[in-house]
């Protein structure tokens, strides 16, 4: 006779919330920098009005906490954040070239450049003595432009032909024009030249002694006592006028030589 087998415990069964269920017609919430062309926005169309709404001294800080940079030190980011504020500055109306263009026309393209500016940094290539072995060509660089200006002026419009255009024109004039002076900057570190000098400064000379001072000599006389003979000549000029003889007026041409000559004499005499 077969020995009998134990039972086997099924499992219990699990509780499963209502609210935890999925419904067919829902749908995973999507990110709001996803355009459904598999790039992302750099910043969102409330970053760049709020970048537009601050003060021009305080665009470059609000920029640099909302957009990540991968530079190598502070000298490329901020080259590589200047660039980018300047192109959120010009997409504007407050300038009289701005190109008028909306939040979310300037986040595309300011999606557009970084990603430019990416794809240099990341084909740099640098050999263990620090000699550049390959580089990303401007043409190169052009084809990318191309082809993501095709993509948001077609595929998916976000710009109208002659507003991507205007941004075409601008950039041509701007980085493409330094192309190769930005990818100088960020795949070289800022070369610095340390200058230093050394001067020797003489000691100061020591006073000498009081008890070598030369005493003066009898010819010269204390200043109250200049003072004082000065005072008495000055007086005796005024009394020599007679009272029989009309007083001259001092502002005469003749009188009031004489009497400055006199004055003259007199510090002479005390400078003496």
């Amino acid at each position: 006779m077969a020995p009998k087998q134990k039972p086997v415990a099924e499992p219990a069964p699990v509780e499963v919330d209502d609210q935890q269920q999925t419904e067919p017609g829902d749908e995973p919430v999507e990110d709001p920098r996803s355009l459904g062309t598999g790039h992302m926005l750099c910043l969102l169309d409330d970053d760049i009005r709020a970048i537009w709404d601050a003060p021009e001294v305080d665009r470059l800080s609000m920029l640099a906490e909302r957009i990540p940079i991968e530079a190598a030190d502070n000298f490329r980011e901020e080259i590589e954040m200047q660039l980018y504020l300047t192109l959120i500055e010009h997409c504007s109306d407050q300038r009289k070239d701005g190109l008028c263009l909306t939040a979310r026309q300037t986040s595309v393209a300011l999606m557009m450049v970084k990603m430019l500016v990416d794809d240099i940094r990341a084909g740099v290539e640098l050999d263990a003595s620090g000699e550049v072995v390959r580089t990303v060509e401007k043409t190169a660089a052009v084809d990318k432009f191309r082809e993501l200006a095709l993509t948001y002026t077609i595929d998916m419009p976000v710009f109208s032909p002659p507003e991507m255009r205007l941004l075409s024109d601008y950039l041509g004039l701007t980085f493409f024009a330094h192309y190769n002076l930005y990818m100088y900057c960020l795949m070289c570190p800022r070369q610095m030249e340390r200058i230093e000098v050394t001067l020797v400064l003489p000691e100061p000379e020591v006073p000498p002694p009081l008890e070598e001072a030369a005493e003066l000599s009898g010819s010269k006389q204390p200043l109250e006592a200049v003072a004082r003979s000065t005072s008495q000549e000055v007086d005796v000029i005024l009394e020599e006028d007679t009272p029989d003889e009309p007083v001259q007026d001092l502002t005469s041409p003749p009188v009031r030589k004489g009497f400055l000559d006199r004055i003259h004499e007199i510090r002479l005499r005390m400078v003496k």
